[in-house]
């Protein structure tokens, strides 16, 4: 396990990241690969793949927001402070199982089991069949990761088949945790039906 401290240039802004880090060109190969992958047939297959367990049917889950939705600059700026940003300039549709549907959907102030597994398909353009990449996001156990509300983060392809990090990332904690008061997540993506009647 590496910790280290990085820069990237963003936007004309120097960004400094300390934790355990995803190099840049890392981050790219995921996309690079799920493009390449996802030329064969113009989209993503809903069998289940053979990556990381916890999300190999996450398609056949409760998709949260029907139309994809834009991340807007000022929430895409939060992640660009601690990397090379995932969110910027990305749609993204949300999948949630079964453990955590009614916290997500229901609850003003979520309470996720563990068990909950949320999965975020970031999308070049709104229209996109294939994922660039996904991103995770699994509540284990009490005593996983107390101070930070026992989540665990993992980037993977947008196949679903190669997990390139997971665990404790510094980088997805820094942008989450000023999140504690709504169970570490945002929720700006939900339709405005469902925002409306969480109780």
């Amino acid at each position: 396990m590496k910790y280290a401290a990085t820069s990237v240039l963003v936007g004309g802004l120097l960004v400094l990241s300390v934790g355990r880090c995803i190099s840049t060109p890392n981050l790219l190969q995921l996309a690079s690969k799920s493009a390449h992958k996802g030329k064969s047939n113009g989209k993503i297959s809903d069998a289940p793949a053979a990556g990381p367990q916890e999300i190999a049917d996450y398609r056949k889950w409760t998709l949260v927001n029907p139309t994809p939705y834009y991340v807007p600059a000022p929430r895409a700026a939060q992640c660009a402070r601690t990397i090379l940003n995932p969110h910027d300039g990305k749609f993204i549709k949300v999948y949630v199982n079964d453990i955590g549907q009614q916290a997500m959907l229901t609850q003003k102030i979520p309470q996720f089991a563990a068990g909950s597994v949320i999965v975020k398909e970031k999308l070049s353009q709104q229209d996109s069949p294939t994922p660039e990449l996904l991103t995770v996001m699994i509540k284990r156990e009490a005593g996983y990761d107390p101070a930070k509300g026992d989540w665990e983060y993992m980037m993977v392809d947008g196949t679903a088949e190669d997990a390139e990090n997971r665990g404790k990332l510094g980088y997805c904690q820094a942008c989450h945790i000023p999140q504690q008061e709504q169970g570490y997540i945002f929720r700006t993506y939900l339709p405005d039906a469902v925002r409306e009647n969480l109780r």
